[in-house]
């Protein structure tokens, strides 16, 4: 059975997210956590662009970034356990492989306990 994790893709902007969402859509039938979609408060896993926060934009310490940005744009905003995926980048393959590695992180007992009840 798979863990049940829950994604925001609010941070995105309109062009990213339509084609985000489209592919996330594939990824969930080949992704070793079942993704649903979550308002950011209650999502582990949060979809954002650097250019869509606003000043003092925080999350929770249990909640993963995938930035959806060149790593050159995303740098300044990245703390430990974020994941990074160029905009140019966005194909199922290479999504998949953001998810996973972000399931593993969240996943991770040591960090985030609630997800291990």
């Amino acid at each position: 059975m798979k863990k049940s994790l829950r994604v925001s893709t609010e941070y995105l902007p309109a062009t990213i997210r339509t084609s985000f969402e489209t592919i996330l859509g594939a990824a969930q039938m080949r992704s070793m956590a079942d993704w649903t979609s979550a308002p950011t408060a209650s999502a582990d896993l949060v979809c954002c662009a650097p250019d869509m926060l606003g000043p003092g934009f925080a999350l929770a310490r249990n909640q993963i970034r995938l930035w959806v940005a060149p790593q050159s744009d995303a740098g300044p905003h990245l703390r430990d356990g974020d994941v990074v995926l160029g905009p140019d980048n966005i194909r199922l393959v290479t999504l998949l492989s953001a998810l996973d590695m972000a399931a593993l992180r969240l996943l991770d007992s040591s960090i985030y306990p609630h997800l291990n009840d």
